[in-house]
């Protein structure tokens, strides 16, 4: 009888060390047509065999065809994500924009959670095609002759952008709008993508508390425009009646900077901080979670924040960090202001929170908060929406501003 077949010898070849990340398909390949011709003689004659020469088979081929130890390639495993394109239409100075595309494009979202996404500033009459969204700014700077008049394909979203409140943006029809925005990014906490002017963060290291002595003033206002939609110029006519004012910028006649309008300089901030105890953050229009630089600049400072507008500044700010003004009479304001003035131990309480908390504030990382948002979004929502009523928010916003505060 012929002696069975040694499948040691074919399941465990024995290779050099030359031979063990790879053996030679000629080698194998002559083994195989040895087990082929073995099968082909009836040699194999039990199921057992059988099994076993398809197994050698399966295993001469993967090594004569693989690495022995392969390493997985997780870039090719990892289904990578496409790249969102973003088009600003219009008003490309804006600070925002100018603050968070700066010389790059693409490398503008390389600190975003999601960073697939790349921004350009329109030129010409370029193809708008192949853009997924497209910003369309409204301020003083646009006109409504620029709108894209394009059909929108349905990979594409435009977006309703905007920093400023409803007052401001009287002279648009958006009536002519309707169903043509996809999603808004604004100030506001509805947006599709909130572009907020700051933000309350928990605190993650260790706080080195200030000192609030050598302040010589009480209250401070800068301001460069002096006739508002809130009113907020008649409550402070009234309350300079009780006590003592410094206003800079256009309204006033102190300087802060070299140009009464550069009333944001940091030299500015600085300058409140150290001299005085109080700030007027008051807003120009009293409209529904319009809160602006004029109270996150002043709260991450060592000074108190007096507000006056729309927002439901409970959710926005820890509790004690702020006094709202709504809240009192200009007489009563102020004979509350020189009670805290007096006591160093009550003005202090107005700093506690900084303990645990801190303000993310400014240009730079309002624009961050927002484009990385809106390039998250475009990798996530798929949903087909628009606007038919903007004109309800933004042209007759009725409950979404309040009149202004009656002055007694």
């Amino acid at each position: 009888m012929t002696p069975p077949l040694n499948t040691n010898q074919l399941i465990r070849p024995s290779l050099s060390k030359s031979q063990k990340k790879a053996v030679n398909p000629m080698l194998s390949t002559g083994i195989v047509n040895r087990l082929l011709l073995l099968y082909k003689r009836r040699r194999l004659k039990t199921i057992h065999r059988a099994i076993v020469l398809t197994t050698s088979l399966f295993v001469l081929y993967q090594c004569a065809n693989h690495d022995l130890n392969p390493k997985t390639n997780v870039s090719q495993v990892k289904q990578k994500r496409d790249v969102k394109s973003i088009l600003i239409w219009n008003a490309p100075e804006r600070a925002e924009v100018v603050a968070f595309v700066g010389d790059g494009h693409h490398d503008a979202f390389l600190t975003c959670p999601i960073k697939e996404c790349r921004i350009d500033l329109a030129s010409g009459n370029a193809s708008l095609d192949h853009y997924d969204a497209i910003v369309i700014n409204f301020n003083d700077q646009f006109r409504l002759t620029e709108i894209p008049n394009v059909r929108r394909l349905p990979h594409q979203r435009f977006i309703f952008f905007t920093q400023e409140p409803p007052p401001a943006l009287k002279k648009y029809d958006f009536h002519q709008y309707s169903g043509y925005f996809n999603w808004t990014m604004t100030y506001r906490n509805d947006s599709d993508v909130l572009f907020s002017y700051g933000r309350i963060r928990k605190r993650t290291t260790s706080f080195i508390s200030k000192t609030s002595a050598n302040k010589t003033k009480l209250m401070a206002w800068m301001a460069t425009q002096c006739t508002t939609d809130g009113r907020r110029e008649s409550y402070i006519r009234q309350l300079r009646n009780y006590i003592d004012i410094d206003v800079f910028g256009l309204c006033g006649r102190l300087s802060c900077a070299r140009h009464p309008v550069d009333i944001s300089h940091p030299r500015c901030y600085d300058m409140l901080e150290s001299t005085y105890k109080f700030y007027l953050s008051f807003e120009n229009s009293i409209c529904r979670d319009y809160v602006t630089e004029k109270f996150f600049k002043i709260l991450e400072r060592r000074i108190v924040p007096v507000v006056y507008g729309g927002a439901d500044y409970k959710s926005i700010a820890p509790a004690g960090s702020y006094i709202d003004a709504r809240l009192y009479s200009p007489a009563q304001l102020a004979e509350y202001l020189m009670r805290i003035d007096a006591n160093d131990s009550l003005y202090e309480e107005f700093f506690r929170w900084k303990r645990d908390y801190y303000v993310e504030a400014g240009v730079t990382a309002m624009a961050r908060r927002g484009f990385c948002d809106l390039c998250s979004r475009l990798h996530v929502d798929n949903t087909e929406k628009s606007y038919d009523d903007l004109a309800s928010v933004w042209q007759h916003p009725g409950g979404e501003c309040k009149s202004p505060l009656a002055i007694s």
